[in-house]
């Protein structure tokens, strides 16, 4: 019996410590976006979802909004503090509305990044920015 609550505290002190992380997190991202309507969710410890209710980066174009989905991808790989237990980061785009008690929430597009592909265009990007900068000397 004693063993089996050492084991229930030890679990528990351990999904405190990612909820607090996940909560570090979503700040973060409301400070970076200016809005409080973020929400992060992390399934199984590996895929990791941030959904933005009615974000106008949900009404950009395809391409713009796609790009926009890149750069929150990257902002959660740099800030999140265990970027390397991620298989994937998705970003959402969802408008949400309240009729009384009820919020109806209605899912839009989705994106999914691989974190390793996204540390290939970061430090691609980097590369490109230092081979300029090199030229302009």
């Amino acid at each position: 019996m004693r063993a089996a609550l050492l084991v229930l505290t030890a679990l528990g002190c351990g999904l405190a410590g990612q909820v607090k992380e996940l909560v570090v997190l979503q700040r973060q991202l409301a400070s970076e976006y200016h809005t409080n309507a973020i929400s992060v969710n992390i399934n199984n410890a590996v895929h990791l979802t941030v959904t933005f209710a009615n974000s106008p980066m949900g009404q950009l174009p395809e391409d713009e909004r796609e790009g926009a989905a890149r750069g929150v991808a990257t902002f959660v790989l740099r800030h999140y503090p265990h970027p390397d237990t991620l298989r994937t980061i998705t970003v959402a785009f969802s408008s949400r509305t309240r009729a009384g008690p009820l919020t109806i929430t209605r899912g839009g597009t989705a994106y999914r990044f691989a974190p390793a592909e996204l540390r290939a265009a970061v430090h691609a990007g980097e590369k490109a920015a230092a081979d300029s900068s090199a030229g302009r000397r």
